[in-house]
């Protein structure tokens, strides 16, 4: 079983790795725009946060090297709550494009994406900064005592805080993606029958990816929140439960977003198997192609 969850944590890392790094060096124009930017961002939070799940969890630290699990814990914590954010400018992103009449990506500027980046940042770090002062709960293995888990009152706060970030994501994907609808119908019936196909093609291709993003996001928040009610009733089942069922629920929030880009966009499907490192850029509009 040990083997097996190995090859699933490096596994799918490498994979994930490997197609943002491709869909980041093409040279396509159409990869050039702040999704795709915010899709890289996220999507390399999302395997930092894999990183430091597996320092925290498959690793066992001795008392006195208790900082590696915290280094661990907090890597994870603020790379997934600026994948998170990333996700709510993503979705942020696509109402803003339907809004306009032309469809152009390029409408947040560089600047304002830089900025946009500066800031999400600095929340995510700066939220899981009071770990760094958590007690720690041991246990016993082989005559030495190693790291648990951060003491139950840490627990509490830092998973209300993450239920509270999932949650909140959940709230405005889903006004997003109703708005955006909405654009989409009432653009839809102005555009020509020549683009029309194309357009909603395109639209219910996102529409697709943001949702499966939203509905895995809600497994995860809901899953944390359940951690929150452990940490502070002592359910001891329900964390037996919790612990077996993490890997899975962690696997859904971070690969999901990824695994739909690939499925649902026939341009990174295309990218995926080709032998170029860099692909010829293509001369199209920044239009985000199915």
């Amino acid at each position: 079983m040990g083997l097996l969850i190995d090859i699933l944590d490096y596994g799918l890392l490498t994979i994930n790795l490997y197609v943002l790094l491709r869909i980041r060096l093409s040279k396509e124009e159409a990869f050039k725009t702040p999704f795709f930017y915010w899709f890289f961002m996220t999507g390399m939070a999302s395997s930092l946060s894999v990183v430091g799940f597996i320092i925290a969890v498959r690793f066992l630290f001795p008392v006195e090297y208790s900082w590696g699990f915290k280094f661990g814990y907090m890597l994870n914590s603020a790379t997934i709550t600026f994948a998170t954010i990333g996700k709510t400018l993503i979705a942020f992103h696509r109402w803003s494009v339907m809004r306009t009449t032309t469809f152009i990506e390029d409408i947040w500027s560089p600047r304002v994406t830089y900025i946009l980046t500066a800031i999400s940042t600095f929340l995510s770090f700066g939220a899981c900064t009071p770990v760094f002062w958590c007690g720690m709960t041991y246990k016993v293995v082989g005559n030495v005592t190693v790291v648990l888990y951060i003491d139950d009152a840490c627990n509490v706060t830092q998973k209300s805080r993450s239920s509270a970030v999932y949650f909140l994501y959940v709230i405005f994907s889903v006004v997003m993606t109703v708005l955006t609808s909405r654009e989409f119908i009432k653009l839809s019936k102005l555009a020509e029958d020549s683009t029309k196909a194309l357009i909603m093609s395109n639209q219910r291709n996102m529409f697709i990816i943001v949702s499966i993003c939203t509905i895995t996001q809600m497994v995860k928040a809901t899953h944390q929140f359940c951690w929150v009610f452990v940490a502070a009733f002592g359910a001891t089942d329900l964390n037996l439960f919790l612990q077996k069922t993490y890997d899975v629920t962690h696997y859904l929030a971070t690969y999901s977003a990824t695994a739909s880009l690939v499925i649902f966009n026939k341009k990174v499907r295309r990218l995926m198997y080709s032998t170029r490192i860099r692909a010829p850029q293509a001369s199209s509009q920044k239009v985000c192609g199915k």
